[in-house]
């Protein structure tokens, strides 16, 4: 049993050293402080149905965002934004789309279980705090593999910020999902 911040996690992962737990730990506490970033980059997803590729461009203020998906060519195929209590789906038609979540506003309009409050912390390196995980951690004290709420999230490679070292390769699987995202600039 591996035991995180006062919860515990029965983990399939190997314990991870004394050492990379403490750099795991200064880790979580700076990446915790960080509450308001930008990035770009690229992404591909595969459904069982489905699958495209394209540019994000990913806007967080606190717990408010705005996410935008574009083609290759910078066409615009659709736009998420939100807070805790409500979410705007704009897709290229123009048609726009309202629920209190966005969880649920994707679900029904794309069809795609897509956790966007998780993804919030996965996308900076970070377990949701909501919900039990297990997780493997590098000897610098990263992670690269995470499992949490039904996923298999793999950290494949990191660049340095101005103030952190964050995610730049993750790659994240469900059942139904496959999201493979290149994060080429980070801003904070």
């Amino acid at each position: 049993m591996i035991h995180v911040t006062g919860c515990s996690i029965l983990s399939s992962f190997p314990a991870p050293s004394a050492e990379s737990l403490r750099a795991w730990q200064a880790r979580k506490s700076d990446l915790i402080q960080l509450q308001t970033w930008q990035f770009v980059g690229r992404v591909i997803v595969n459904t069982e149905d489905d699958s495209w590729s394209g540019i994000i461009y990913w806007d967080q203020h606190l717990d408010a965002y705005q996410i935008d998906f574009k083609t290759p060519l910078g066409q615009s195929m659709l736009q998420l934004q939100g807070d805790e209590d409500s979410a705007v789906l704009k897709l290229a038609n123009e048609k726009e789309y309202r629920a209190d979540d966005a969880e649920t506003l994707i679900y029904n309009k794309l069809g795609w279980g897509l956790p966007v409050k998780t993804l919030v912390s996965w996308v900076t390196g970070m377990p949701s705090p909501a919900e039990d995980y297990e997780f493997m951690l590098d000897e610098q004290g990263r992670l690269i593999k995470l499992k949490q709420s039904d996923w298999d999230i793999q950290f494949k490679r990191y660049a340095q910020t101005d103030k952190l070292e964050l995610p730049r390769i993750i790659f994240m699987e469900s059942d139904a999902l496959n999201i493979r995202l290149v994060i080429d600039k980070w801003v904070m």
